[in-house]
């Protein structure tokens, strides 16, 4: 009594659980990236606001200003002037704040892929 089931209905099966698998990776991928995508972004908000305090106190953009109004003087002491801005700058936090920035584009672009490569799973048709 022991009776095999047709070849057709194997396969139909055996793709059914493939596509099951993916899906179940593709959904993990999305919950991964898109936590890493929201708490990324929740650090890449707060650093900008802390780097913004920080040049702010330091100065920077005081000297940044500085360019705009004598364009004259500007270019006769460029040299002492980006001398000035660089010093100014809190590199620490800009550093921060731009791996932040590359962790966040990153986590959206696997986020991305992970949807698309979701949409098109589960549209597939089982025959």
């Amino acid at each position: 009594m022991n009776q095999q089931p047709s070849t057709q209905l194997y396969q139909r099966i055996i793709r059914r659980i493939e596509r099951e698998k993916r899906l179940a990776i593709l959904k993990r991928n999305i919950a991964y990236s898109s936590s890493f995508l929201l708490l990324s972004a929740i650090g890449f908000f707060i650093g900008t606001k802390i780097f913004y305090a920080e040049a702010a106190s330091s100065g920077m953009f005081n000297f940044i200003a500085l360019g705009f109004i004598d364009a004259r003087v500007l270019s006769q002491n460029f040299s002492e002037f980006a001398l000035s801005v660089i010093q100014a700058v809190p590199i620490d936090t800009l550093a921060v704040v731009l791996a932040l920035l590359v962790i966040m584009l990153g986590s959206a672009r696997s986020l991305l892929g992970a949807l698309n490569g979701f949409k098109i799973t589960s549209r597939l048709q089982n025959f």
